[in-house]
């Protein structure tokens, strides 16, 4: 990421960086949307399988002073502090560079870091405008991409 950015400062290309952290990222990794991916990464069986036990018959209840609730199905969330849950993480979130259509991001644990670089121009207005209408749209792009 750093050399990205020094190649392009060097070249004297504007550039624009934009961070996401997913607030809550983990507890909002959908157990039924999270194999379906998987499966069409065409993930070995063998790992589907292990994976599909790991987040299955996840229960939880509330407890409140001396009361407590019934159990109930958790079908959302991966473990945390899990070194498993930061590997899924990145796989299940993994599509949004296909999503978003720029050419340089990284993801690590829950935070995504995208590099917008424009078409290299005689017009620096024009470099300028390119990477400006990008980074709207990037940052419009992960709140839909988080909604399908």
């Amino acid at each position: 990421m750093f050399q990205e950015i020094r190649n392009n400062l060097a070249s004297s290309v504007p550039i624009l960086r934009i961070y996401i952290d997913y607030r809550k990222a983990y507890d909002i990794v959908w157990h039924k949307s999270l194999i379906v991916k998987l499966a069409r990464i065409q993930m070995s069986l063998e790992m589907l399988k292990l994976i599909m036990n790991w987040v299955k018959n996840r229960q939880a209840c509330v407890t409140f002073g001396n009361r407590e609730s019934n159990f109930f199905q958790i079908e959302l969330g991966l473990t945390q502090g899990s070194a498993l849950s930061s590997l899924i993480f990145i796989i299940y979130y993994g599509d949004i560079v296909a999503f978003t259509g720029v050419s340089s991001i990284h993801i690590f644990a829950d935070d995504l870091s995208v590099l917008i670089v424009p078409p290299i121009e005689k017009s620096l207005k024009k470099m300028m405008d390119f990477i400006s209408k990008k980074g709207l749209q990037i940052c419009n792009n992960p709140f839909k991409y988080l909604k399908e």
